[in-house]
Order: C-alpha cells, then sequence, then structure tokens
C-alpha cells in the first residue's frame, strides 16, 4: 500500500512538478513504469498469489474427554453432520476431564464477515485402534515468500490467507461410541432402565472373574494394574453392549 501510494506520488510530481523537460519525461516514464509494475503485481498477487508460498502446518495433538456423564462406563462422542455426505460435523465432547459440561465445537461461524472462512473449515472424525481421544488441526495457508513480497504487495494487516483448514477427532473403537444426539438421548434413558435393573452381585463376580485371569497371566502384578485392567476390560465390554444396541435401534 505505502509502495503504491509513493509510486503515485512520484508520477504526479515528475510529470506536473519538474520545469526542465528532457528530465520531466525521462523521470515521468520510469516513474509511470514503476506503478503500472507496481499493479501488474498486486494484480498478480490477488489472481494467482504471485509473491506467496503455501504453508501446511500441524497442531500438537490435544486430549479430549467424554461427552458423556462420568459415570457411564464408556466414553462417548456426539456428532451432527453439516449438510448430507459432507464428512464435516459439529462434534460435543469435554476439552478437560473435570469440566461439568460438554459443549460444542467446530460450529461455522456464519456471519457475512467470516462466511468466507467457515466454508474453508472441515471438522471429522475417525475411530481408531489407539489408547487416547485427541484433537488435531491440520491448516493450509498462503504466506508470504519474504518480507520484501510483505512489503510490496500487502494491503492489510493479514500476514496469511487460510486456504483449508482439517480438524480431525480420533477416538479409541473400544472404549468410545459415536453417535448422534437422537441415539444420546436413547441410550440416557436406557442407561436409567438399566441402572435400575443392575445386579450388583453379578457385577461383582465378573470382576472377580477378570482379575483372575489377569493375576494368572501376569503373577507379579500390582493392585493396582489389576484394577486398571479390570476397568479397562469392563468399559470395552460395555461400548460393545452400547453399539449393539444403538445398531439394533437403526
Amino acid at each position: 500500500m505505502i509502495v503504491t501510494i509513493v509510486l503515485a506520488l512520484c508520477v504526479f510530481a515528475s510529470w506536473l512538478l519538474i520545469p526542465h523537460k528532457i528530465t520531466r519525461y525521462i523521470l515521468g516514464t520510469l516513474a509511470t513504469l514503476a506503478l503500472l509494475l507496481q499493479v501488474i503485481a498486486i494484480t498478480a498477487n490477488m489472481t494467482h498469489h504471485w509473491g506467496m508460498e503455501k504453508q501446511v502446518t500441524t497442531s500438537d495433538k490435544k486430549e479430549i474427554y467424554s461427552a458423556g456423564d462420568q459415570k457411564l462406563p464408556t466414553n462417548l462422542l456426539i456428532t451432527n453432520e453439516i449438510g448430507e455426505d459432507t464428512d464435516n460435523y459439529v462434534m460435543v465432547f469435554k476439552n478437560n476431564e473435570d469440566d461439568k459440561e460438554a459443549k460444542p465445537h467446530f460450529k461455522p461461524n456464519m456471519d457475512k464477515s467470516h462466511i468466507s472462512e467457515a466454508v474453508k473449515k472441515q471438522a471429522k472424525y475417525e475411530v481408531k485402534d489407539t489408547d487416547q481421544a485427541t484433537q488435531q488441526t491440520t491448516k493450509e495457508e498462503w504466506v508470504w515468500k519474504s518480507d520484501f513480497y510483505k512489503f510490496l504487495l500487502n494491503f492489510g494487516d493479514d500476514q496469511q490467507e487460510l486456504i483449508q483448514s482439517t480438524t480431525t477427532v480420533t477416538v479409541p473403537k473400544d472404549t468410545w461410541v459415536v453417535l448422534n444426539a437422537d441415539q444420546a438421548k436413547k441410550l440416557q434413558q436406557s442407561q436409567k432402565d438399566a441402572q435400575q435393573q443392575k445386579d450388583p452381585k453379578k457385577q461383582q463376580q465378573m470382576a472377580q472373574q477378570l482379575a483372575m485371569k489377569y493375576k494368572k497371566q501376569h503373577p507379579d502384578a500390582s493392585e493396582q494394574q489389576v484394577k486398571d485392567y479390570v476397568e479397562h476390560q469392563t468399559q470395552i465390554q460395555v461400548t460393545k453392549q452400547i453399539k449393539q444396541m444403538i445398531s439394533d435401534q437403526d
């Protein structure tokens, strides 16, 4: 912006304020050519991003936590697809383990001033054989090749232009359930009914069997290791049951 203004002033000054004819023609022509080249460069930048290059950055993985109640023996990721077959979702989960309520994430900002950015953002999920639920964002942006190009062509405060932003939420296949809002409501009700019909003795027997099995395979295991194993195996079994129940309802 500054360069363009300076060149425009030079064109004005060289053609109108220099009395000597030859000097006026030489300097006026040079200033006009420089301004013309500047306009061409700006046009090339606006249409083909001349002076810029693509840069891809990937954030660190951040752990996320279940959208369900802490008493629920499995973890929930509640999803709502934006449109049809877009693979772009609003997702509900907790950012911290001690959060009281889960919050929706990746909801597009449809304000007029942000809509151009919103259509470039995508959030999807994956179910994998992993131990931890995480989110990670990959951004592809146009950035200036150097400070020279930025000084020459920049018209505002923006140092980069977003091309595409993709956030991937990855959840463990054995201990997490992915479901929509309607399925989550049905699950909540069914869990209340199941809680009333729960047989504590049967659960205790199952836990004892799992503990005995683990101790047999790992004679030197500590009590905490046995406890962690029993809780994990119980969580896997409950997750399978809930997935089957959701599948039957559909």
